[in-house]
């Protein structure tokens, strides 16, 4: 054994140094994605939009502020306002705002879910830092009256947002499923 790595030493340290760098590697890499998210995170987070839509997520019953005005949203408003342009075709002013803020919301969760799918970030570490708002998207807290949690996602088909739908939907991206009610 000993004449072996006398004879093989060369290789022998090639090979540990390689697997070392490898592994520095992959560890630096790990960092640079958990750094991008986070960056990426606080972006969103300390965004107006998100903040009031997490309040509406969080409460069934609030004022929130677009920055010109207040809102009184409770959770009958929000789902007339989530109604699609086949059910209900005009919509007051509470409720385009509603609307324009969903939309910008669901967005930014499907642009983190691409981000996800290509491997630019941690699918899970985007559920540690989102599964508390997908789990009341998907009717899991209990938080929201089940006509509404299915409203959700009768929007989200509806309107494009198949990623998110197809992600939320995922037994193993979250601990619930979501079951359509038509």
């Amino acid at each position: 054994m000993i004449e072996f790595i006398k004879d093989n030493f060369l290789y022998i340290t090639a090979i540990i140094t390689s697997i070392k760098w490898v592994y520095e590697y992959s560890n630096k890499l790990n960092w640079e994605k958990n750094k991008f998210l986070i960056d990426r995170l606080e972006v969103f987070f300390n965004d107006t939009n998100t903040k009031n839509i997490q309040l509406v997520l969080d409460w069934n019953k609030i004022k929130i502020n677009d920055g010109q005005e207040n809102y009184l949203i409770d959770d009958d408003i929000l789902f007339e306002a989530l109604q699609t342009h086949d059910i209900k075709h005009k919509f007051d002013k509470t409720e385009i705002f509603l609307r324009n803020s969903f939309d910008e919301y669901f967005d930014k969760l499907t642009e983190f879910i691409i981000l996800a799918e290509s491997g630019m970030i941690s699918k899970r570490n985007l559920r540690m830092f989102l599964n508390y708002w997908f789990n009341i998207l998907g009717g899991n807290k209990k938080s929201k009256p089940s006509k509404l949690i299915n409203q959700f996602k009768v929007y989200m088909l509806f309107y494009g947002y198949e990623k998110l739908f197809k992600f939320l939907n995922n037994k193993n991206n979250f601990k619930f499923h979501f079951n359509i009610k038509k």
